[in-house]
């Protein structure tokens, strides 16, 4: 029943922060690693967060990055100007990945990631888990 109602806060934090398209992702295994770290640890090693407020004796922090995938080849090509650019392919898609944080008492108690526009799970995982990566460091 406790583990229900973190992940429900958890849920309930990302959408307060402007999330609530879709559900969160449980984190990669290595991303679960950081579930029993200090605030301070986290701070020390992926920064300030976008995002950071408590609720109901419940830290929510929330870290964000663009990531660009898709990305034609030839896209640093110079343009010339009588011919035009002769760069090929899309400049990609940019996807939001959000790292959310929930803390008790200082401690990481759950983390969820996810995606905008929606990936799946595996894609969500690999893109946002760099995120808290340097936090994931031995």
């Amino acid at each position: 029943m406790a583990a229900f109602k973190l992940v429900l806060a958890t849920a309930a934090a990302l959408a307060l922060a402007g999330c609530a398209r879709e559900a969160p992702k449980p984190a990669a295994p290595s991303a679960q690693k950081l579930v029993g770290t200090s605030k301070q640890h986290l701070l020390a090693c992926a920064g300030q967060p976008a995002v950071d407020y408590e609720q109901a004796g419940l830290e929510y922090m929330t870290y964000r990055v663009k990531v660009t995938v898709g990305e034609g080849y030839l896209q640093s090509a110079p343009s010339i100007p009588v011919l035009g650019s002769v760069g090929m392919g899309s400049k990609g898609n940019e996807i939001l990945c959000e790292a959310g944080i929930v803390l008790k008492g200082g401690v990481v108690e759950a983390l969820a990631l996810r995606s905008d526009p929606p990936q799946e799970s595996q894609t969500t995982t690999t893109m946002c888990t760099p995120l808290v990566a340097p936090c994931l460091q031995p």
